[in-house]
C-alpha cells in the first residue's frame, strides 16, 4: 500500500482489480490505471493505458490526455510525445 499525492491510499489489490478489467476493455479502468502510472511515474505504462481508453472515446481520459500533451509540448518532450499519437 502506498500513499498518493493526494492523500489516497493505493493497494497492489487494486491495481490488480483494475489491470483485469482494463485488459477486458473496460475503459475507466484503463483511465484509472493511467492515472495510477502517472502517479508512479511510470511513463510507459501511463502512455499505454491512457491510448486504450482515449481510442475508445473516454472523455476523462481525452482531457486528461490533452492537458498532459499541453503540459509537454511547452517542454523538451513535446518532441517525443508527438511521435506517441
Amino acid at each position: 500500500m502506498w500513499l498518493n499525492k493526494k492523500g489516497e491510499y493505493r493497494d497492489m489489490e487494486n491495481e490488480k482489480k483494475l489491470k483485469v478489467l482494463a485488459n477486458q476493455g473496460d475503459p475507466q479502468a484503463q483511465f484509472e490505471l493511467a492515472k495510477l502510472y502517472l502517479e508512479k511515474k511510470d511513463l510507459h505504462l501511463f502512455f499505454k493505458w491512457i491510448k486504450m481508453a482515449v481510442e475508445q472515446g473516454h472523455e476523462d481520459a481525452e482531457n486528461c490526455w490533452d492537458q498532459y500533451k499541453e503540459r509537454m509540448e511547452k517542454t523538451s518532450s513535446g518532441l517525443f510525445l508527438s511521435t506517441l499519437f
